[in-house]
């Protein structure tokens, strides 16, 4: 069924042709303070994702740098590893695939990475589940310099899309409503509400990146 899904022109399909726009935001947000557009420093990414984001993501490692991605489901990260090695993705031990839950990322130490990733994973959760993602990522991230990036859903600004979206996520994803109505600060753990975030929205409100 892993399989099945995962495929770039069904993940188009979900985000109504938005995937490669979102992806390469959160791909330009990971590099954004690198003289060389690559990504540099120990990265981390909650939770696997269909479609190429990782992919795209490992060919923009810089030499040093590093990638951990973690998800729940061992099946996930076995089919994120065979599409990384059909890629030709896999680049000198630079990635590290790990089976750990978002909320318990009991193998990683305080303040090991540089950049932590979340890519349409918190609308899936409920709140206090979402709430203990956030406290893990912010954890692992290193307090001074280290940047927490997430794309996700967000309240579009058009009647007609509200409605269309309100019916896609009574039937598929109903924790998405809270993303709707509360600022993403709002799962932050207390000592990160206060430091500086920036968003931005994407088609007509529907995405944001944070």
């Amino acid at each position: 069924m892993i399989r099945t899904l995962d495929r770039k022109f069904l993940v188009d399909i979900v985000l109504w042709g938005n995937f490669s726009r979102l992806r390469d935001a959160a791909l330009t947000e990971l590099c954004k303070f690198s003289s060389s557009n690559m990504i540099e420093g120990k990265t981390l990414q909650l939770s696997c994702v269909y479609a190429n984001l990782t992919e795209h993501l490992v060919e923009r490692l810089s030499p040093d740098a590093t990638l951990d991605v973690v998800d729940v489901v061992p099946a996930q990260l076995e089919n994120l590893e065979r599409k990384l090695h059909r890629s030709n993705s896999i680049k000198n031990n630079q990635v590290t695939l790990s089976c750990y839950d978002a909320i318990d990322l009991d193998g990683f130490d305080d303040e090991t990475f540089d950049q932590v990733l979340l890519f349409f994973l918190l609308h899936e959760t409920p709140d206090d589940v979402r709430r203990k993602a956030l406290t893990e990522a912010c954890r692992v991230l290193r307090p001074n310099g280290g940047k927490l990036t997430i794309i996700d859903y967000h309240r579009p600004k058009s009647k007609l899309w509200q409605f269309i979206m309100s019916t896609m996520y009574r039937i598929y994803e109903p924790f998405a409503y809270d993303l709707w109505d509360h600022d993403l600060q709002q799962w932050f753990p207390e000592s990160m509400r206060e430091k500086e975030t920036k968003k931005v929205t994407f088609f007509g409100g529907l995405y944001q990146k944070v």
